[in-house]
């Protein structure tokens, strides 16, 4: 009797969970990318520097059933408000699962009006970005205990 061969698919639960960052500033990825991999956080951080190359790969992920990220973080500015602000519409705008993937802003601003329209366009969260390296760290401790897969 032969042995079954082996599946080369891993079971949803064992599969590898990453979240898509979309951040146009190369400087400010370096410190997403180390603060993911500093604190252990069980999660592959994926770049997308412009909207367009995020909406590209989440639909390859939709499309294939392959690689799709447990949520975005999502820089307002790309560089410019209206950037951000419109990716996150046509996001909301898509079918399932797309259109309701949890989606958490990660920006520099603390202006009350980027907040009120980062809800009103239906994100889940507001991070403000931290000034210097060193609280990066802390910063995505707060990620891990809401985002990381248990």
């Amino acid at each position: 009797m032969k042995p079954l061969p082996k599946s080369t698919d891993s079971p949803p639960s064992l599969q590898p969970v990453s979240a898509l960052v979309v951040e146009d500033n190369t400087d400010q990825w370096q410190f997403i990318e180390f603060a993911f991999k500093h604190n252990s956080i069980p999660i592959t951080p994926i770049l997308a520097t412009n909207a367009k190359q995020a909406l590209r790969f989440l639909e390859r992920c939709a499309l294939t059933g392959t690689n799709f990220p447990r949520f975005i973080l999502l820089d307002l500015y790309l560089p410019k408000r209206e950037h951000g602000l419109a990716f996150l519409t046509e996001l909301r705008n898509k079918p399932e699962p797309l259109g309701l993937l949890p989606v958490v802003m990660l920006t520099a601003s603390d202006q009350y009006e980027d907040m009120a329209a980062s809800f009103e366009g239906g994100i889940n969260g507001y991070i403000i970005k931290p000034l210097n390296p060193s609280d990066w760290l802390d910063c995505m401790v707060d990620l891990k205990q809401y985002w990381s897969p248990t």
